[in-house]
């Protein structure tokens, strides 16, 4: 806390070069500037933590100034201090309205912890404009609390049995009244200890003094110093509470616990945050239920204390919690049937792992609790239906239904024709406050059924499907939040992936169609993991112009929905020949030719143009390491001829020659 005010200090930093003020002036600017500096800093960083570097620093002032005006820094913390003591005191006498009666009175809180001590601990002393005594409390060698009342002579000690020096802090009330009628009343903790008739003399109290002038072997802290002619409320917060829980019953509920706080008056009611955003004040029991949520989600809670003067904790340590969704059933056994009541004609499909209606079946099963919004999802598959409306689900109060949602006798759902024997997507939407209702057919809303709910409707507590008519029908994944929910199931991968590499060095990457619950809507081609390419859900081959020659590639495939959901890859793995540039020579030689295959080279193709002057004796041969192959007798005309060897030793010597003339017009080498 500062105790030295902006006009305490005695104004801002001096200008800088000539000026007309004394050197007593400058030194006593510069000492209120160090006593600023020290309670400033003293209350962000702590004493111990603030070097004189940045005493300095702050008041603007030379390390040769500081040691010229003060020994150290403890010295400048005592200054600090009685300098804070004389302007608390000279402030209560100026302040309007406090008239001389009342300077007689002096009441002062603080907070006080005796850490150590050999002698006596002065605690709190009255004193005069001139600084003599009044009233000393002080803890004696024993650690017992005592006050000496009167001139500086009196030594008679009105001893208690209250004790401060246990190291913990305490809340030290002092209240002196001097004049006619001398009173002096000591409260430790808010408990009297002393309460009493007293010698204080008929001076007024100007000045109050922390610890002792004179030589004493003790340690003392103080906090919350305040002094005031009239009475001095609670100014002290209450701890912060610990230990705080958060547990999440259901998507609808979050319990809190902690442990309670302390206060030296008590603790009135706690303040509970989320996320940082209040969101109740309850009364003094250390639990509570916030009924706010939303399913799915993350919140952070925090609590603080307060008491009856409005005073606050610091805010408790944080407690992270994750709600689940509000309701969902898969259907994947019978069992799931035991969930509704009241229930009739309920069946279990183990074919599909459905729920199966047919003609009036129906079941309602219970929320985790009551709320005013709710967005419910199921997937629904129509074997047979009649004439008469298909209801599906409706959202129902404690008294009855809210709203409900099924096909029409046309079988239409707004303006919607689901597809029979087909899966879709049905969500409903009802918001009681806001008394509104919405509906979605396979992701996408149905406007024409959004209404407005009657106003005074009741909290929705359950969910029923079915009810009255002629159908049969499947229903499957039955979801509830108090947030609209989108598509979560993902696709089926693709079968049969293939990567075929063509003539052309291209690489055709062919699949099988996959399956959603809802509908596939494309897939996503990847190459060494990395996405290269989009089809459509009716195109099921890709084809990458842009393989990397001479590396095995991996290829995948996945298929994605409308709600973005991804399925896993299906993987196929292929090796892309090396492609070099064609290397074209002319050559006229009876003799042979040669040339080495690369070294990263598996295969070598000629392509020869031979012409023949004369009909040769014997075949053209061509040699690669030891492989030799005869090409036959070639007449005199133009005749293309292709040699494709496999290279097993790369690198080495390929041998072409014969006796005739020919022209080689290309070699190609991949």
């Amino acid at each position: 806390m500062e105790l030295i005010s902006q006009d305490d200090r005695g104004g801002t930093r001096l200008p800088r070069g000539p000026h007309q003020l004394s050197a007593e002036e400058v030194e006593a600017d510069q000492r209120l500037r160090l006593l600023s500096a020290i309670t400033q800093l003293a209350a962000t960083k702590g004493y111990c933590a603030t070097p004189v570097a940045d005493l300095i620093q702050l008041a603007g002032v030379s390390r040769r100034t500081f040691y010229a005006l003060f020994p150290n820094r403890e010295e400048l913390l005592k200054a600090a201090f009685a300098e804070s003591s004389g302007a608390i005191l000279a402030r209560t006498a100026q302040a309007p309205g406090r008239t001389h009666k009342r300077s007689r009175r002096l009441e002062t809180l603080m907070r006080v912890r005796v850490t150590s001590h050999v002698t006596q601990a002065n605690l709190v002393t009255f004193a005069n404009g001139t600084g003599v005594r009044i009233a000393t409390v002080f803890s004696r060698n024993d650690g017992k609390l005592c006050v000496v009342a009167g001139s500086p002579a009196a030594t008679t000690c009105q001893t208690t049995t209250a004790r401060v020096d246990d190291g913990q802090w305490h809340l030290l009330r002092v209240t002196g009244t001097t004049g006619g009628s001398p009173h002096i009343r000591v409260l430790l903790d808010e408990h009297p200890v002393v309460d009493t008739a007293a010698p204080l003399g008929t001076q007024k109290i100007a000045r109050l003094l922390l610890g002792t002038t004179v030589t004493g072997t003790f340690a003392a802290d103080f906090d919350l110093v305040a002094a005031d002619p009239l009475p001095i409320g609670d100014i002290v917060s209450p701890r912060a509470p610990s230990a705080l829980s958060a547990r999440a019953v259901s998507g609808l509920r979050v319990n809190l616990t902690w442990t309670r706080s302390t206060d030296d008056t008590g603790v009135t009611g706690y303040d509970v945050f989320r996320n940082g955003v209040p969101v109740a004040i309850t009364g003094p029991t250390p639990s509570f239920a916030d009924t706010t949520v939303d399913g799915l989600a993350s919140y952070v809670y925090t609590v603080r204390a307060r008491d009856a003067a409005g005073n606050v904790s610091p805010l408790s340590p944080g407690a992270a919690v994750d709600t689940p969704i509000v309701l969902r059933e898969d259907f994947d056994s019978a069992a799931s049937l035991r969930r509704f009541s009241p229930a009739a004609g309920l069946a279990w499909n183990a074919s599909t792992r459905a729920l199966r209606l047919v003609n009036g079946a129906h079941g309602r099963i219970a929320l985790p609790g009551p709320t005013t919004r709710l967005y419910a999802r199921l997937k629904f598959r129509i074997a047979t239906r009649g004439a008469k409306p298909v209801p599906m689900i409706a959202l129902r109060s404690a008294t009855g239904t809210i709203m409900s949602a099924g096909l029409d006798a046309s079988g239409h759902l707004g303006a919607g024709l689901p597809a029979a024997t087909q899966w879709h997507d049905l969500q409903v939407h009802a918001d009681v406050a806001r008394r509104l209702v919405e509906v979605w057919l396979d992701g996408e809303q149905r406007t024409e059924l959004t209404a407005t709910l009657p106003a005074g409707r009741p909290p929705i507590t359950a969910i029923e499907v079915g009810g009255a008519g002629t159908f049969d029908m499947l229903e499957d994944d039955l979801e509830a939040n108090t947030r609209f929910m989108t598509d979560t199931v993902r696709p089926t991968a693709p079968r049969r992936v293939t990567a075929t590499v063509t003539r052309s060095r291209t690489v055709s990457v062919a699949w099988t169609v996959a399956h959603d619950d809802i509908g596939v809507t494309g897939y996503r081609i990847l190459r060494g993991g990395v996405e290269i390419g989009r089809t459509t859900a009716a195109h099921r081959r890709f084809t990458d112009r842009f393989a990397p020659p001479g590396a095995r590639v991996v290829y995948g495939v996945r298929a994605i929905d409308a709600a973005g959901n991804l399925s896993a890859v299906r993987s196929r793995a292929v090796r892309i020949p090396l492609l070099s540039e064609p290397r074209t020579r002319r050559v006229r030689a009876r003799h042979a030719l040669r040339f080495s295959a690369p070294a990263s080279s598996h295969a070598v193709t000629l392509t020869l143009r031979v012409r023949a002057r004369s009909t040769p004796r014997r075949a053209v041969v061509a040699k690669l390491g030891t492989t030799t192959v005869r090409f036959p007798r070639t007449a005199r005309r133009l005749r293309f001829v292709t040699l494709r060897i496999r290279v097993r030793h790369p690198g080495t010597t390929l041998r072409l020659g014969g006796r005739v003339t020919f022209d080689v017009r290309s070699i190609l080498i991949r």
